[in-house]
């Protein structure tokens, strides 16, 4: 019964937030929906709590630092609670139902399924449970993030090797928090409602008849933990941008907080997307400080404890890297201390999305430079694995995508429009340069750029979903109301 209850746990103390939605800014729906994704993060974060106190990774130790976490949010927030309603509790129960269901039929049936890199993150799963644990088993952490083994550990306690319903339960976050926000976003482009739903539920499935994207709802690796998280960080920065909610804005920093906790690369992909957030320049400077503060400090902390206690010195991170890791997180909230400089925000600040993307040229330049067989087995395995020879893992949906992009010239532009289009090309020439002191990966799904690519195909989804929106209501799928910021 622990495959059933310890997500059942996760996904109940994902839903107290909800508690502190007092003005009703974000629908419960979300709640219901991402549910599952903040009671994961809760549970790391202690976790890594535990390592720093250097105390026994065991139920007990980390429900009282959670009970502990959750009170200091209620004292930050007092005032600021209130009980959900019957009607806020019956838009939670659809998402509810869908997640359960998922779980017992995830159980049922037991399709997990292990690569070598699974059985190796599982090894530090089962290690993670020790009462002392060993040094080496702290360096291990330097070839993944800390997400997926501590949320897998707990199957240890009871005499397990894994979770089996894991996979499963991320898997069903990513695909309804993708219907979420693309009803949220048609609503806000004026479709009607039960069109905009339709969309949403159509675009979802599609997602998950990608034979890849539904492997992973019995594949144990952090591919779909990180896709979740993106997925959410992104579509709550949207919405926050779009209607100017700090919520949302809070909200998004959360996803992208354990978005970084998936692979140790994965802060600099989040930075990307901040930075081009920044850049829209909606949110005042004292926001960005407050909302940022608490996310630099953990990741740096986390950083600096890799650095001085893991001490990991694997061919994915050296201390070297983990300094240049911790750079990037410190940098970027320094560049928000400098936007406050007028003359900088508006020559610098105000353009990082173009810059971005010309550092990231640059450095595919230098790159061709020193070492141009590299960049060309990079690009050639790209259209190898995307459109040519992935057929049995990403079947045609890569085409499907191509295809998409040429109604682009029919359809206007997004509000915010930015934060994807250049979050995506930027995420895909980040995959590049970072792929450069990795390896240019190979042929098949196992390459880790291929499986990367899953990371960010939900938000192009999203992206190319509200982007032809208006083809739509120009055959009459239009409201003429604008829809409130917490439908």
């Amino acid at each position: 019964m622990v495959h059933i209850l310890f997500p059942s746990l996760l996904y109940s103390i994902g839903l107290i937030p909800i508690l502190f939605n007092r003005n009703k800014q974000i629908s419960p729906a979300f709640f219901g929906w991402t549910a599952f994704a903040w009671g994961s993060l809760l549970w790391v974060v202690a976790f890594i709590f535990c390592l720093y106190l250097s105390i026994p990774y065991t139920l007990i130790n980390i429900m009282t630092l959670i009970v502990i976490m959750l009170a200091i949010a209620g004292i930050l927030l007092r005032g600021s609670t209130q009980l959900p309603g019957r009607n806020e509790l019956k838009k939670i129960w659809p998402a509810a139902t869908l997640f359960f269901f998922t779980m017992a039929m995830a159980h049922l049936f037991d399709l997990g399924r292990a690569s070598p890199d699974s059985l190796m993150q599982l090894l530090l799963a089962n290690e993670l449970t020790a009462v002392q644990i060993a040094e080496r088993t702290l360096a291990e952490f330097g070839y993944w993030g800390p997400m997926l083994a501590a949320l897998h550990a707990p199957a240890a306690w009871f005499g397990y090797a894994y979770v089996t319903t894991l996979q499963a339960a991320f898997s069903i976050t990513m695909i309804g928090s993708l219907g979420y926000f693309s009803y949220r976003g048609l609503m806000q482009r004026k479709m009607l409602p039960a069109q905009a739903r339709l969309v949403a539920i159509l675009v979802a499935v599609f997602l998950l008849t990608v034979p890849f994207v539904n492997f992973q709802f019995y594949y144990i690796h952090n591919n779909i933990v990180a896709a979740m998280y993106l997925l959410i960080g992104v579509g709550a920065l949207w919405l926050g941008l779009t209607n100017k909610s700090r919520t949302y804005h809070r909200i998004s920093i959360l996803a992208f907080l354990g978005f970084s906790l998936t692979r140790t690369e994965s802060i600099l992909f989040a930075v990307v997307i901040l930075a081009i957030a920044l850049s829209s320049d909606r949110f005042p400077d004292r926001d960005w400080l407050i909302v940022l503060l608490p996310f630099t400090l953990f990741l740096a902390g986390w950083q600096l404890w890799l650095f001085f206690v893991a001490r990991p010195a694997t061919h994915i991170l050296t201390p070297e890297r983990i300094l240049i890791l911790l750079g990037v997180t410190i940098s970027f909230y320094l560049t928000i201390v400098v936007k406050g400089i007028p003359l900088l925000n508006r020559l610098l600040i105000r353009h990082l999305h173009q810059i971005m993307i010309l550092v990231f040229v640059l450095a595919t330049i230098i790159m061709l430079f020193v070492d141009p067989e590299h960049v060309f087995l990079s690009i050639k395995f790209l259209f190898l694995n995307l459109l040519t020879e992935g057929w049995s893992w990403w079947g045609i949906v890569w085409w499907i995508v191509v295809a998409w992009l040429l109604s682009f010239p029919y359809a206007s532009s997004i509000p915010q429009e930015r934060l994807f289009a250049f979050g995506i090309v930027g995420y895909f020439m980040l995959l590049m340069v970072v792929g450069f002191a990795h390896g240019p990966g190979h042929l098949g799904w196992s390459s880790s750029p291929n499986r990367m690519y899953l990371h960010i195909l939900p938000v192009i989804f999203l992206y190319l979903t509200l982007k032809t929106a208006p083809l739509m209501m120009s055959n009459g799928w239009v409201s003429r109301k604008t829809p409130a910021v917490n439908q």
